[in-house]
C-alpha cells in the first residue's frame, strides 16, 4: 500500500496504477511457482487442514474461478499469502485465473492508494508554493479517498452477513454479539451449527470467531422439540 501511494506522488496515474498493479501480480506469481517447485511438502504439511477447507471453497467456484480469484484480491479474506502459496496445490492454473485474477484484483484498491499518493503530493506542492491548502476542494479529495479506503471493510461486512444467512446464523444476532447485548440463534436446518463461516478460519474477523464459537456450543432445537421441553411429563 505504501509503495502504491509513494507511486501516485511520484508518476502520473496511469503509468503508477499499471506498475504497482503489475509489480503484485508479478510477486503473487513469484509466490506461486516458489511454493509448486520447492515448498510443496512444506506448505501441506503446515496447512493441510486449511487447505482442504478453502479447497470446499473452489469447489464451488470452479466455474468462475477468475470471478473468485479477484473477489478475493478486492477483499483479501483469506489472506493473500495464503492464497498464494496455497493455490498450486490445489489446481490453480496459474494462467489466466491466477495471473490475471490478482492483476485485475489488486487495481482497484490500488487505484485508491495511487489516488491518496497524487492529493498528498499535491497538498505538499500547495503548501510549498504558499497556497492555502485548506480549501473546500481539498476536503472533498480527501474525503472521497477515505470513503473508498472503507469500501473493502464495507464488502467483508456484507460477505459476512451474506454467509452467515447462507447457514443459517441470524444476522442481528452478529450486532448483537458487536453490541455486547443477548444473542438469539436461529438456523434455518434442523442440525446444530458445527463450523465457523469461514471453511479457512481467517475469512470472518477475529472478533466474531468467538462468537461463533460460542453459537456452535449451544444446543439447537426446533420449535415444536423446545415446546416439549417445557411441557410437564405425565406422572408415573
Amino acid at each position: 500500500m505504501w509503495l502504491s501511494i509513494l507511486g501516485g506522488a511520484l508518476f502520473k496515474f496511469w503509468v503508477a496504477l499499471i506498475m504497482v498493479s503489475m509489480a503484485s501480480a508479478i510477486g503473487a506469481t513469484n509466490c506461486y511457482l516458489l511454493s509448486r517447485m520447492f515448498f510443496s511438502k512444506l506448505v501441506k504439511r503446515k496447512f493441510g487442514d486449511r487447505m482442504e477447507k478453502w479447497n470446499t471453497q473452489l469447489q464451488r467456484h470452479r466455474n468462475n474461478l477468475m470471478s473468485y480469484i479477484i473477489l478475493l484480491r478486492l477483499a483479501p479474506f483469506p489472506p493473500n499469502w495464503f492464497v498464494n502459496i496455497c493455490s498450486p496445490h490445489l489446481n490453480v492454473p496459474l494462467w489466466p485465473e491466477f495471473f490475471l485474477g490478482t492483476l485485475i484484483g489488486v487495481a482497484a484498491p490500488s487505484v485508491v492508494h495511487v489516488q491518496a499518493g497524487m492529493v498528498l503530493e499535491k497538498l505538499v506542492e500547495d503548501h510549498s508554493s504558499g497556497v492555502d491548502v485548506l480549501t473546500l476542494k481539498n476536503f472533498l479529495m480527501l474525503g472521497a479517498v477515505a470513503v473508498l479506503a472503507a469500501l473493502p471493510v464495507l464488502i467483508r461486512w456484507i460477505l459476512a452477513r451474506y454467509e452467515a444467512k447462507k447457514v443459517g446464523i441470524d444476522v442481528d444476532a452478529l450486532d448483537q454479539e458487536e453490541e455486547g447485548g443477548p444473542v438469539h440463534t436461529s438456523v434455518a436446518n434442523e442440525d446444530p451449527i458445527m463450523e465457523p463461516l469461514d471453511p479457512t478460519g481467517v475469512i470472518i474477523p477475529p472478533e466474531r470467531q468467538h462468537f461463533l464459537r460460542r453459537m456452535s456450543s449451544l444446543s439447537v432445537t426446533k420449535p415444536d422439540q423446545h415446546q416439549q421441553h417445557h411441557s410437564p411429563q405425565p406422572p408415573q
